[in-house]
């Protein structure tokens, strides 16, 4: 099914706008179109694909002009897509969780899915961790540009969520060789368990990313820090401490008003491009350092694999007092460059919100920023809607963003070049 493009009309602001794209809203007979992902297809870079829900995907293969609707099916029961990535040969991987045992009492399966035909179809995918009998959500994924192999990274809990002393959450790791076929037997890296109540003191945004020599670097939140893991030989060992290399005031489960809880868990990056910032490590996150009414979006970068990493740096440059939240982060791997997409409220004393995108050209060690979304919109306390996610390729950057409108949600999308993002 076509999909028509709906554009906003510009909404009276003195500012250079881009022009938005509805991809997906509520329908009758479809899933609510929640936490998107988004992945440009390096092998044909016309080809952008976005996941959704639990079962929409829309994919455009002239650089985002049109776009079509496909449907992706949990063979598990009912899912919910959590991430997109490519290889080197253009096949897209879309990753699920699986409720299959008992609705309602959390994620026990997770899945990976590939499309061969860029987001067309999908296959029936497969298990990754098995059937362990424990609850797995908070997935992150990578692949390794040169070997094909995919890699994910999740929190599982002993329960989901749970009060009950004694209960555990622990940061997974597994990887794929062939083709997203069959995953390894799972293994925890983390040497300090969180507990079960998702709040923050478990946990979450458990990123991988790899090296083009395949060296696996590893970051998650838990307990109002940040910490960091690695291995040089594909998994089978790491460090023997968990690195605590930030801190995050109020945890990755932060309060803003009108959304309720936002997820606020780091994004880790390396860039493989031959840039001169080839090898750095991005760190990105947002906390409430500055206070409960003022969430800000944070950045720190490594030159050395991990063993050191700058201070922090405040990417949004507003005056204080106002919320950016719900982070997410692409490297350019052609050109070196690096992009943050986040909500925004710093033109307004109430709810509403905007989406801004920061970019850098000097590897992260200074920060532009601009408003994307043509118009701004207010916020009602509907679970899951608060993420958001980017991809760029060549000087093609795609964000995708959830919205509210009149209660109804909807993702949303730009198609930007590096050239229009840095023109004056």
């Amino acid at each position: 099914m076509r999909l028509a493009l709906i554009f906003c009309l510009f909404s009276g602001s003195l500012y250079a706008q881009f022009l938005n794209i509805r991809l997906a809203e509520e329908k009758e007979g479809r899933s609510l179109p929640g936490e998107p992902s988004v992945i440009i297809n390096h092998d044909e870079p016309g080809n952008i694909i976005a996941a959704m829900g639990t079962d929409r995907v829309v994919y455009s293969t002239d650089g985002g002009k049109t776009w079509s609707e496909s449907t992706v099916t949990s063979p598990l029961g009912r899912g919910a897509s959590v991430g997109m990535i490519v290889d080197a040969k253009g096949r897209i991987y879309n990753f699920h969780r699986a409720e299959s045992e008992k609705p309602g009492e959390g994620y026990d399966h997770l899945l990976c899915q590939r499309s061969d035909d860029r987001g067309k179809t999908w296959n029936q995918g497969s298990l990754i961790g098995g059937n362990s009998g424990k609850k797995n959500d908070k997935l992150g994924i990578a692949v390794n540009a040169r070997k094909q192999v995919l890699y994910a990274a999740w929190t599982q809990y002993d329960q989901y969520p749970s009060p009950e002393a004694g209960c555990q959450s622990n940061v997974m790791f597994s990887m794929a060789t062939n083709a997203g076929n069959k995953w390894d037997k799972p293994m925890a890296v983390n040497q300090l368990p969180g507990n079960c109540l998702n709040d923050g003191t478990s946990p979450a945004g458990a990123t991988p990313a790899i090296s083009m020599e395949g060296r696996i670097f590893l970051a998650w939140s838990s307990n109002e820090a940040i910490f960091f893991d690695r291995s040089y030989d594909e998994g089978k060992n790491w460090l023997k401490n968990d690195l605590a290399i930030a801190k995050q005031q109020g945890g990755w489960a932060l309060e803003v008003p009108g959304f309720g809880v936002t997820y606020n868990a780091p994004s880790l990056m390396i860039d493989n491009s031959a840039s001169r910032y080839h090898g750095l490590l991005y760190l990105v996150f947002a906390d409430q350092r500055s206070g409960a009414e003022d969430t800000d979006i944070w950045f720190h970068r490594s030159t050395r694999h991990g063993d050191s990493w700058t201070p922090p740096l405040r990417i949004n440059k507003d005056e204080p007092g106002r919320h950016q939240f719900s982070p997410a982060m692409a490297v350019d791997q052609a050109t070196g460059m690096v992009y943050v997409l986040y909500y925004d409220r710093r033109a307004y004393a109430d709810n509403q919100t905007d989406v801004y995108l920061a970019w850098s050209l000097d590897g992260g060690n200074s920060f532009s920023e601009k408003k994307i979304s043509e118009t701004p919109f207010t916020p009602t306390p509907i679970p899951f809607y608060d993420h958001t996610s980017i991809s760029a390729h060549n000087g093609l950057i795609v964000p995708v963003w959830t919205r509210v409108d009149d209660g109804k949600i909807s993702v949303w999308t730009a198609i930007i070049t590096d050239a229009e993002l840095t023109r004056k």
